[in-house]
């Protein structure tokens, strides 16, 4: 077998082998904590559709409460007579992927908004995936 020496200049020190530095993986914080921009941004662009007219869209951002899965929101928008309805609960189904081919951007999966009737099955999955989760949906978060 041969060995492979390295010749180092006198008082030049040795250079260390380095592994390459590992792909960082996204970790769940742990508390509440305030959705970045680029989050929010693409929250708004799946639940705007689903409104009547989602350019009016006023949104109100609770501190998300776990990293992957599911995040609760609210969203005020004008109805057909041009009138703001007040703030609706909405959840959206989401998450940043790990695949090889993930960009570890947030996308949404789905969203769903409540309506102002409770026996809508909507709304009845809205108010319940969200309070088992620890979102409060009787008190609106301020602008």
């Amino acid at each position: 077998m041969i060995a492979a020496l390295a010749m180092v200049p006198a008082g030049m020190p040795a250079m260390a082998q380095t592994k390459p530095a590992a792909k960082a993986k996204a970790t769940a914080p742990t508390g509440p904590y305030s959705l970045s921009l680029a989050n929010k941004r693409e929250i708004i662009a799946q639940v705007k559709d689903k409104l009547l007219d989602g350019e009016s869209a006023r949104w109100r951002w609770p501190k998300h409460v776990a990293q992957f899965g599911l995040y609760c929101g609210f969203v005020n928008a004008k109805n057909r007579m041009g009138a703001y309805t007040g703030f609706t609960p909405f959840m959206v189904l989401g998450g940043v992927g790990d695949g090889p081919k993930s960009t570890g951007q947030f996308k949404v999966f789905s969203a769903t908004l409540a309506t102002d009737d409770p026996s809508d099955s909507d709304t009845a999955v809205v108010n319940k995936m969200c309070a088992d989760k620890g979102y409060d949906l009787s008190s609106i978060p301020p602008e």
